[in-house]
């Protein structure tokens, strides 16, 4: 059995050296499929995009350590600009195909599994006011985008979500429309544990374990599912809370509002997440305020390297509070993003809370869990025995199970 997964959509329109977090999420799909299956021998990867392969797999070998995983992806690079000739080339093996929606077009795979990654997008015009010719302009593109994914969701056999937050946008704009059964499976983060950031970036007496001029890292898009506006209200009526506070916003997409500009708040692109990674590290901890988080990546992220988490109540970063301990707000409020900044704030940093949080995280979701719940669903499936039931009972037996 031949695994064959088309990244192109992962990579469109952005750079090879910093992939977006949904190419590292079939990325690391890809490589938990390698390494915990033995029914997939080999993993086909695909592009077809306006990037080389050979970046692609460059790429892979700086986030994957070890040479045998470099080895095993490229050994099944398909060269080819053309998904019709690279499938004709390998059409006498079955083939099990991957892809990423809403960007992802419908392959004639025989058996296809379509990951939702972040629908939010398709929300925007609910989220938020539109204005004059630009916002009729966004619905238009909102609009189109959603038909786009429903057409190929026609197609899939199994459809998988990261997180409840992504199910639950994917029942309100789609289930009634198709009838492919919908699973929940975590995905984890590729980003280094406690140990091996002592190592990359000096002991934690140097890592702003308590330190009040450490900054806070930010991490959110531009525009209203980033929620910045809720964050700059909330440090300007309530001064006092944030008083002495220092901030670094990476922006992982469009510009940072006009309020949130000040000498006691730096933004700065994320272009690189080596960088990112590294003033995480170093930081006295991470606060997501966006309305609609996909996988909780960032949460992960944070957690394994033993810094706690402020995050909005209502994605999938929220879903993991038990795992990192995370501090919850309700993202709409900025009277609750205050006083949870409060409490956040006042969190113990010390190394041994920060070694106590990292192991914890160890216990979390991985892309090797997450590539074990889509094999064993697409088990179910072909065997007809996928129950049609809400998917989060599934995931819960998934995840207690001896996978």
């Amino acid at each position: 059995m031949k695994l064959f997964i088309d990244v192109s959509p992962a990579f469109e329109s952005r750079s090879a050296e910093n992939p977006p977090a949904h190419a590292e999420l079939i990325l690391g799909l890809a490589l938990g499929l390698r390494e915990c299956l033995d029914v997939f021998d080999r993993v086909y990867c695909h592009h077809a995009g306006r990037l080389y392969p050979e970046r692609f797999i460059e790429w892979t070998a700086r986030n994957f350590e070890g040479g045998e995983h470099r080895r095993k992806l490229s050994a099944g690079l398909v060269q080819t600009g053309l998904l019709d000739k690279a499938i004709a080339k390998y059409e006498d093996e079955p083939l099990v195909g991957l892809s990423i929606a809403p960007q992802a077009k419908a392959h004639p795979f025989d058996f296809n599994v379509q990951i939702l990654h972040d629908i939010a997008p398709l929300l925007a015009p609910n989220l938020a006011p539109s204005h004059g010719d630009q916002g009729t302009g966004e619905r238009d593109q909102v609009r189109n985008r959603r038909i786009t994914l429903a057409r190929s969701l026609d197609r899939a056999a199994l459809i998988v979500c990261p997180s409840e937050a992504v199910w639950r946008d994917h029942e309100r704009l789609f289930a009634q429309d198709h009838s492919a059964p919908a699973i929940i499976a975590r995905p984890g983060c590729l980003g280094p544990d406690f140990a091996q950031a002592q190592a990359r970036w000096g002991s934690e007496e140097h890592a702003g374990k308590g330190e009040r001029g450490a900054p806070y890292i930010v991490i959110a898009p531009g525009g209203p599912l980033g929620n910045l506006e809720v964050l700059s209200a909330a440090m300007q009526r309530f001064g006092t809370a944030f008083e002495g506070a220092h901030f670094h916003l990476f922006l992982t997409d469009g510009p940072a509002p006009e309020a949130l500009q000040s000498r006691h708040v730096t933004a700065s692109p994320l272009s690189d997440i080596e960088t990112l990674r590294g003033a995480l590290y170093r930081s006295r901890g991470l606060i997501l305020p966006q309305l609609r988080d996909a996988t909780g990546r960032w949460v992960l992220e944070a957690t394994r390297l033993g810094q706690p988490v402020l995050v909005a109540a209502t994605g999938a970063g929220a879903e993991l509070a038990d795992l990192s301990g995370s501090v919850l707000f309700d993202p709409q409020d900025p009277v609750s993003l205050a006083q949870a900044f409060i409490e956040f704030s006042a969190l113990p940093r010390s190394p041994s809370d920060r070694i106590a949080l990292a192991k914890r995280a160890a216990s979390g979701p991985s892309y090797r869990s997450f590539a074990q719940s889509i094999r064993h669903s697409i088990q179910q499936v072909v065997a007809g025995t996928l129950s049609p039931t809400d998917p989060r009972g599934h995931f819960e037996a998934l995840a207690h199970s001896s996978l």
